[in-house]
Order: structure tokens, then C-alpha cells, then sequence
């Protein structure tokens, strides 16, 4: 489903104004390279890979047609844009270690940002024991904010699968980290 301000984004666009775009960009621009480095390493590259995107996404707006949600289509034209760029250059997946410095809060005093940390790399850890899939299932719900839904949009299978794939993480996950109370 679109929101309402990405519909009006869109229209914009459709009417060759740049101030759809602009708004797009700013929106999605961070979230969509961060979603690209789960895939390409270098983060440059995945920077590189979301650009060159957006150019095409408006020399290519007259053809462009959108069904359900704005962010699900451009995380998928991503996620597309990243198998294209590995099959390519033959790349290796991305590993995550430095993602988890960026959710370390400043509001945190430090003590709570060690703990937090600890967590972090202990969440990290678990992760990367998990099957390629179940593990990018995990890091677009937890780190990305997706819903079950965009998710399932994004990596087009069944939202069943998705909660599936989430319940079963959270099983395995339970009693290998243990939180302090």
C-alpha cells in the first residue's frame, strides 16, 4: 500500500518534477544502502548500486508501475540490483561486523552502550549460525524496521514463510542469549 506521501511523490515524478524524486531519495537513500550492503561489500559500491538505481528509476518513470507499497518495490529493485552486481563480478556475500557499530545510541550512557554492544555482537554471532535466508529474514525485521509483509514483498515468499522463518530464528535464539534483567 502506498502512503499518501509517496503517492504524491510519485505523481510528482510522473509529471517530470524532481521534487518527487528528491523526496524519495532522501526517504529511502540510507536504508536502501544499508539493505544493499547485506549483498555487495564495499559499502561504496552498494552506495554506488542504490545511485545508479535511482538514475534509472527516473529516466525509466514513464514505464515504471508500482503495485502495493513504494518502499517493498525499491528494496526488491535493490535487492535485484545487488544479485545483478554479484552474478557479475562474482562477489562474495557480505558478512555484517561493522553494521552493528551503527546501532550503538548516543543517548545510551556507557554502560548501557557496553551491554548494548555486548548484545549486539552476541545477536551478530547468532545470526551468522543462521541459514543465509533466515538470517536475511532477521536483519530486514530487526535492523531495517520491515514488517512481515514488505518483507515477504521484498523477497517474494509467502508472508507464511516469513513468520515461519522469524519463529523458528526466535526458537534457536532462545537460551543462547540470555538477557540481564
Amino acid at each position: 500500500m502506498l502512503s499518501n506521501e509517496d503517492k504524491e511523490a510519485l505523481v510528482q515524478i510522473s509529471a517530470n518534477n524532481t521534487v518527487g524524486l528528491k523526496f524519495i531519495f532522501e526517504k529511502y537513500y540510507n536504508g536502501l544502502c544499508e539493505f544493499a550492503k547485506f549483498y555487495v561489500l564495499p559499502s561504496d559500491v552498494a552506495s554506488d548500486l542504490v545511485t545508479e538505481f535511482f538514475i534509472r528509476f527516473w529516466n525509466q518513470r514513464h514505464q515504471i508501475v508500482i503495485k502495493g507499497s513504494l518502499k517493498a518495490y525499491l528494496f526488491k529493485s535493490i535487492k535485484n540490483a545487488s544479485l545483478n552486481h554479484l552474478r557479475g563480478r562474482k562477489m562474495e556475500m557480505m558478512n555484517y561486523e561493522d553494521y552493528s557499530e551503527v546501532l550503538v545510541s548516543t543517548e545510551l550512557t556507557p554502560d548501557e552502550q557496553m551491554e548494548f554492544k555486548e548484545f549486539q555482537d552476541k545477536l551478530d554471532t547468532f545470526a551468522n549460525t543462521l541459514p543465509e535466508r533466515r538470517k536475511l529474514i532477521l536483519q530486514l525485521k530487526l535492523n531495517s524496521g520491515f514488517s512481515n509483509a514488505e518483507i515477504a514483498e521484498t523477497l517474494q515468499i509467502a508472508e507464511s514463510t516469513v513468520k515461519n522463518q522469524l519463529r523458528t530464528a526466535i526458537s534457536s535464539l532462545d537460551g543462547t542469549i540470555k538477557l540481564k534483567n
